[in-house]
């Protein structure tokens, strides 16, 4: 085996490794996302559930929203 054959191997291999690294990175920083999603969403349900409690239900909440905007 000559020196050329031995450093192709060893870049094909570093990239390869390098290749898995990405991926991982890239699932990961997806299911972060996806997490963050999810938690802000289930977040916003809860506000606006509480919202219309608060407001005596949806369309005493819709009235109120729309007072507030047209500033009446």
């Amino acid at each position: 085996m000559t020196a050329a054959t031995k450093t192709r191997d060893t870049v094909e291999v570093g990239s390869q490794e390098l290749q898995n690294a990405e991926q991982a990175i890239g699932h990961i920083a997806m299911g972060s996302v996806t997490v963050l999603s999810v938690v802000m969403g289930a977040w916003a349900v809860a506000c606006m559930i509480g919202g219309m409690v608060a407001a005596g239900g949806p369309f005493a909440l819709a009235r109120s929203w729309i007072s507030a905007v047209i500033g009446m």
